[in-house]
């Protein structure tokens, strides 16, 4: 059968059959797993490389939940550095996506402040999980998939398959791609997914929309595929046959009656029957969650124990649960960061599960994808413009300076110093490169708004060390100036396809800890969780400017919403007096810095020279917020070191907002 592109021609506004070859740097976040996990009752075992025996799960391989651009990821996976191990547990043999579907809206998820169950719903932070609009229409949106899908096709194993999940809206445009694709003798199935349990809309006249299509495409005659079965509502009974001379006859016993088997099930067709999500046990509150009942049928059938499977647009995280339980490796990504806290909390979750029944749980690493600047002042370009042109280097640094000044509604300044921006009478610093701000810059930064009219300093970076709090609290207010210090958020960098969105900006929080020693180890507290930063009123009146909609902020240990009212006032309402309940998620490395291997591969490049210059965090133990049990442990289980002396630990939380802080803290044994 011709392939669709030798005879006909997908052709649309904006379309390119050549996708990105970029290689983007990943940052080593955190390892996770049982594996490094301690209770009170017993010391953690040793972090081992080497699965369990008669475990599917190879040697060295940790998965992973990647946040970012699932376009640049797909391009580092395919030309950098992991290809090789992927390629070593014998590449990626299923792919599923749920992406988005055309809707033209953007959806969100709600977080909940605090435990208190009966807390109204105006006391929680809405989340924009993704977003689903188009500026430039289905053009823009095609375009999109179509990079995305020509990335997966090269990612995809020989023998590997790919599902890609969509509904009415778009299901006929996104048939026509696969095939230009993958090939038009590469399909296998348009899956019909019905769900029976949507609530109709009576005023529309029309019938409710209760299906979603899934197409299925295999790369290869060789793809694994295995029949999958339902329980029918009632049994059947079936008569026993057998050939006899070419002929089939039926079976009968010693009396001459038929002889009959009784089957429960039936082999699966191209329609599954699952029910949408409602008040089942399983459902986090994330927009378009799947049932795991769904995926876990994909994977079966097209994949094998310990194949990989992976998922670029993972949500919260179903398919990765789901191929944590089916004994398969997973790769994840997504470019939401609520997106990836969401799938990080359900897969501890999972892990804990398993754990707790004995099974094999494999360690997942926590990778981020270092920022693109929208100037493309990224680490490789900069290095180009020093050896080539210096003049251009500067020239891309100062556009992107200019852009995250103007999106701060600052003005640009040329000062010859630190401070490249002013707010009225507030100096502003913005950081260029990708790695945490430290206390010695700090130290610069004051020593220069000493001699410069600016006494109040806002100062912009992704990251900041843990080592700021006497800087910001002692130092800086002996020598008369005011820092603030405020996070550009992790999704920022460049423009967002869907909305034009550039930059968010968040008031950077602390942390405070403290260890406890005792005869049965030693436990870490959370003491402490405040914001590098003062505000007043004028504050959120200019954070104010451009929405309407109330948020949340934290001030001097309380959590207070801030609102504009129709009359152009700003108001402001205390929603708790808890500085606790602004923390969503902390977790704990006991061994900070002693343990120092790069879990997957050798070499630390895998994921950018950044994981060079730090320690990667272990997380030994964790406490979290949930739907089902909104409490935080404050406190956690004694940990009991194997050798005596001093060891650093480290704690590592994620607020409400999605902002993450590190402390550090010194034990002695």
């Amino acid at each position: 059968m011709p392939r669709l592109g030798e005879e006909v021609q997908l052709v649309w506004p904006g379309k390119s059959r050549v996708a990105t070859d970029r290689v983007v740097g990943l940052d080593h976040v955190a390892v996770i797993g049982q594996s490094l996990a301690c209770s009170s009752a017993q010391a953690p075992q040793p972090f081992h490389e080497e699965s369990s025996p008669g475990s599917p799960l190879q040697t060295a391989w940790r998965n992973m939940l990647i946040e970012g651009d699932n376009k640049y990821v797909l391009s580092t996976l395919i030309h950098g550095p992991l290809r090789d191990v992927i390629q070593s547990a014998r590449g990626v043999k299923l792919i599923y996506i749920d992406p988005p579907f055309f809707v033209g809206t953007n959806f969100s998820t709600t977080m909940r402040v605090g435990s208190d169950r009966a807390s109204h719903k105006a006391d929680a932070v809405e989340h924009i999980a993704y977003r689903d609009t188009w500026r430039s229409g289905v053009s823009e949106y095609l375009s999109m998939m179509y990079e995305r899908l020509l990335l997966m096709r090269d990612l995809l194993a020989d023998d590997g398959s790919i599902w890609v999940h969509c509904d009415w809206k778009a299901n006929f445009l996104l048939r026509a791609v696969l095939n230009e694709i993958f090939g038009a003798e590469a399909f296998r199935n348009e899956i019909v997914w019905y769900y029976r349990n949507k609530i109709p809309d009576t005023r529309k006249r029309q019938y409710t929309n209760s299906t979603d299509t899934i197409y299925y495409y295999a790369k290869s005659q060789a793809s694994p595929f295995h029949w999958q079965f339902d329980k029918r509502k009632k049994p059947i009974k079936v008569s026993r046959m057998k050939k006899v001379n070419g002929r089939k006859v039926y079976l009968k016993d010693e009396h001459g009656k038929g002889l009959y088997d009784v089957r429960e099930y039936r082999t699966a067709d191209n329609v599954w029957q699952f029910p949408l999500l409602h008040a089942q046990p399983e459902i986090v509150g994330f927009p378009t969650q799947k049932p795991e009942s769904l995926l876990e049928r994909i994977i079966l059938t097209a994949s094998d124990p310990g194949d990989v499977v992976a998922d670029f647009f993972c949500g919260s995280g179903t398919t990765l649960v789901a191929a944590e339980k089916l004994g398969r490796k997973w790769i994840g990504c997504d470019s939401s960061p609520i997106a990836v806290h969401t799938a990080r909390k359900r897969l501890v979750q999972t892990q804990r599960y398993l754990s707790e029944r004995g099974q094999n749980v494999c360690d997942f690493d926590l990778i981020r994808q270092r920022p693109i600047f929208p100037v493309g002042f990224d680490d490789g370009i900069r290095e180009r413009d020093r050896r080539s042109n210096h003049s251009e280097g500067r020239e891309k640094a100062v556009g992107f300076l200019k852009d995250v000044v103007a999106a701060y509604n600052a003005e640009f300044i040329e000062s010859g110093s630190t401070f490249c921006g002013k707010k009225g009478d507030v100096g502003v610093v913005v950081s260029l490169e990708d790695l945490a701000i430290t206390a010695d810059f700090l130290r610069i930064i004051i020593d220069q708004a000493r001699h410069s009219a600016f006494k109040k300093v806002h100062v912009l970076a992704r990251e900041y060390a843990c080592d700021l709090v006497p800087v910001i609290f002692e130092e800086a207010p002996r020598a008369g100036i005011d820092i603030t210090l405020k996070r550009i958020s992790p999704g920022c960098g460049c423009a967002d396809a869907t909305s034009g969105e550039k930059w968010l900006f968040f008031d950077a929080p602390y942390v405070e800890c403290q260890p406890r020693v005792s005869d049965a180890g030693v436990c870490i507290a959370l003491t402490k969780v405040g914001m590098f930063g003062n505000h007043d009123e004028s504050d959120y009146t200019m954070d104010l400017e451009h929405q309407c909609k109330p948020f949340l902020t934290f001030c001097n240990g309380k959590i207070i919403r801030i609102t504009r009212t129709k009359k152009g006032t700003v108001e402001r309402e205390v929603v708790s007096e808890k500085w606790e309940d602004w923390v969503d998620y902390w977790a704990v490395d006991f061994t900070y810095g002693e343990d120092q291997r790069v879990v997957v591969g050798k070499d630390c490049s895998l994921y950018g020279t950044q994981a060079a210059s730090r320690p990667v965090f272990h997380e030994h133990w964790q406490s979290f917020r949930s739907r089902k049990n909104p409490t935080l442990e404050l406190v956690s289980p004694a940990y009991v070191y194997r050798e005596r002396g001093s060891h650093t630990a480290a704690v590592r939380i994620i607020d409400i907002l999605g902002n993450e802080a590190m402390a550090l803290t010194h034990v002695h044994t």
